[in-house]
Formats: C-alpha cells, sequence, structure tokens
C-alpha cells in the first residue's frame, strides 16, 4: 500500500442547520459527524476536533485524478446555520489500495466527533451507516446489519446509496466510527461494502496519519 500525500488546499466551510433526518431520531449524536463534501461528491467523518484543527477520514475514490486538486467544500451539520466562510484544509493522505483518506480542517472544534473504536471494540445492537445520499441533505441515518468482516473489507446487508461513499458505518451504541463507507457487490448477493475497523486502524497509524493523533488507534461498484 501507498500513501500519497497532497498539497495545501483553501476552500470553504459552511456549517448548516440540521433538520429531521431520514431516521427521525439517531440514537447517537456521532451520526451528526458525518459531513457533506459537495465539491467531490462523497462524506466525510469527523473522528477528532480540537481548537483550531479538526481531522476527518474519508474514501480515496472522492481523490482520483484531478479530483485530488479541487478545492474541498465542506457542509457541517450543526445546531443553527452560519455563513460560508473561507478555511484552509489539507488533504494529508490518500491510500487508494485501502481506500481511505484523511483531512485536516484547520478550525475547531466542529460541534458533533464519532472517534474511531479502538482495538478489540465489539460492536453493538444499533449499527448505522450514515452519509449524503445523492449529495442530498440532510443525511441518510440508515439501520444497518453487519454480515461479516474482515482484514480489509466488511460486508452488510443493505447496500449504500451513490454519495455516501467516505461516510461512517457507525456503532450508535457507542457512538464509534468502525468503518468507512465504500460501495457495494455488482453482482451475487449485492451486499454493502466498508472499509472495515481493521484497515482503518492501519491506515491511520502509519507515519502519514500520525499528525491526526487520533483518540484510538476497491472492489464492486463504488458509491
Amino acid at each position: 500500500m501507498r500513501t500519497l500525500v497532497a498539497s495545501l488546499l483553501f476552500a470553504a466551510l459552511v456549517l448548516v442547520a440540521a433538520p429531521g433526518q431520514a431516521r427521525a431520531v439517531p440514537p447517537s449524536d456521532a451520526a451528526f459527524a458525518v459531513v457533506r463534501l459537495p465539491s467531490h461528491g462523497a462524506s466525510a467523518t469527523v473522528i477528532e476536533t480540537r481548537p483550531g484543527r479538526t481531522w476527518l477520514l474519508g474514501c480515496a475514490h472522492a481523490f482520483e485524478g484531478a479530483d485530488r486538486q479541487r478545492p474541498i467544500h465542506l457542509d457541517v451539520p450543526c445546531a443553527t446555520a452560519g455563513q460560508p466562510r473561507a478555511a484552509v484544509i489539507r488533504l494529508l493522505a490518500v491510500d487508494p489500495q485501502a481506500d481511505l483518506s484523511l483531512i485536516l480542517l484547520e478550525d475547531g472544534p466542529l460541534p458533533h466527533v464519532a472517534p474511531v473504536a479502538p482495538t478489540g471494540h465489539r460492536p453493538g445492537r444499533t449499527i448505522l451507516s450514515v452519509g449524503y445520499d445523492a449529495m442530498q441533505w440532510p443525511a441518510q441515518f440508515a439501520d444497518t446489519t453487519l454480515l461479516g468482516s474482515g482484514l480489509t473489507t466488511t460486508y452488510t446487508r443493505e447496500r449504500p446509496g451513490h454519495g455516501r461513499s467516505g461516510g461512517a458505518l457507525l456503532d450508535a451504541d457507542a457512538g464509534l466510527l468502525i468503518g468507512v463507507v465504500q460501495g457495494y457487490e455488482i453482482g451475487g448477493s449485492r451486499r454493502g461494502m466498508y472499509v472495515s475497523h481493521a484497515a482503518v486502524l492501519r491506515f491511520l497509524n502509519r507515519p502519514a496519519a500520525r499528525p491526526a493523533r487520533p483518540l484510538v488507534e476497491p472492489r464492486g461498484c463504488p458509491t
């Protein structure tokens, strides 16, 4: 696997009021940590935020080709809407093989965060797939059934929609991220596909991603 470090990008940050979602009452505020990247047709998740610095985990396939240099625009759910403002965003790391990306926003703290689950975490009963299908606001909070997970991929019975790529597979009972939306199988049982928790931990613990210091340590059709 290889990690590519991108150049500095100047972009826009928009705090957008979060109306009632597809799932009327998400069981965890962590679901609101998933943001929209309309500039790249994808979603991403705030995994750590502090004064002046916020890290977001997403997918790599949103940054293929010329899209790697495209300015990033973030729409962030919050209690009340704010005016668009300029922000400095760094695409810290992209791993095409793992289909993961790490973004640094030089702003914060943001109102919601979904930390990555620690090593050995056992998911609870309420699993959500969260992201912006077809780039529509608000996010989808879809109840999801885990079918199995390996070193690279977690499979679910339900398929994520297009635009949800880079969003979160959440253990809503714990408020923790356990996977990243990737796509779905185009044949067979057409299972949903997510970058597995194990692959996320490997990616975040690599040298190029370590500046984030998280709180814890593509096949098929991309969405």
